[in-house]
């Protein structure tokens, strides 16, 4: 038995050098993940903030009377842009806490669902069957999913 247990603390010392190393390789990767996205955002933010200038540049630079009006926007085309002006426009939104009086029947809508954690106690599992056990009746709106075993080592 000692033989043994010399052989298992030898594998699990073996492993717990191989996991601080990879630990340290993961902690060192994900600083260079971190870096790399403060650049990545870095340089999207100077996209963004240049572009944002060039479109104020451009829209102070053409005459409102040089842009083509339609009712819900204004526009102006050079030979490599266009730039549009959308107008401001009203849109009707649903309240949070409507009330349903206010609302003819016809545009109610009643979402049905199970009760799944008080239905699922009168269910059983007969051979490869789901079945009420209440009535007996098998339940084909069920199916059986296999959960695989697991066994797990805690290393102390």
């Amino acid at each position: 038995m000692e033989n043994i247990n010399f052989i298992a603390e030898m594998k699990i010392n073996e492993f717990k050098m191989m996991k601080e190393e990879k630990e340290k390789l993961i902690n060192t990767c994900v600083d260079m993940i971190n870096y790399y996205t403060d650049k990545l955002n870095s340089y999207k933010n100077d996209i963004s903030e240049s572009e944002e200038k060039l479109k104020q540049e451009l829209i102070c630079m053409i005459p409102e009377s040089d842009y083509k009006q339609t009712k819900t926007q204004s526009s102006y085309k050079t030979p490599s842009a266009k730039i549009i002006k959308k107008m401001e426009t009203k849109q009707i939104k649903l309240s949070d806490d409507y009330k349903e009086s206010e609302i003819a029947e016809e545009y109610i809508k009643v979402k049905r669902s199970v009760d799944w954690i008080n239905f699922k106690k009168i269910l059983d599992i007969a051979g490869d069957n789901v079945i009420n056990k209440e009535t007996g009746e098998i339940i084909e709106s069920c199916r059986i999913e296999i959960k695989p075993a697991e066994t797990s080592i805690k290393i102390i």
